[in-house]
């Protein structure tokens, strides 16, 4: 198992396994950090910042954490579908009607968090709603 840093309460004990087990075999370095309710119950480094494995992780390591922003934004539709504050099937412009003179005329919410709404336009890359 690879060196794990940080902190970690005992409830999230898995977490830490994980990414000791992730680290010891795909990955190169990692760090993964959880807040409940607003306060932090782990948070984990380790491996290494480069694929020599010669930089050791840190706390403070920046990386590219590529489209993290997309399940961040689906999650969060989905919760608001789950309260009856959001509707996946309505147009998106129901929400915000300048997107629909704009960018995807007619494009569903469903769409648009699937990436499929053609916004900003791409011709020849995306499918159309």
């Amino acid at each position: 198992m690879a060196e794990i840093h940080g902190e970690c309460e005992n409830r999230f004990g898995e977490v830490r396994e994980l990414l000791a087990a992730s680290l010891a075999k795909d990955d190169v370095g990692a760090s993964v950090a959880v807040h409940v309710a607003g306060e932090p119950v782990v948070d984990l480094w380790g491996g290494y910042a480069d694929a020599a494995r010669t930089v050791p992780w840190e706390r403070d390591t920046i990386t590219n954490v590529w489209s993290t922003t997309k399940p961040m934004t689906a999650l969060c539709a989905l919760i608001l579908a789950d309260r009856g504050e959001l509707d996946l099937a309505a147009p998106v412009a129901a929400y915000w009607p300048e997107f629909d003179r704009v960018l995807a005329r007619g494009c569903g919410r469903a769409w648009a968090t699937g990436c499929w709404s053609r916004a900003p336009r791409r011709p020849g890359r995306w499918r159309t709603c």
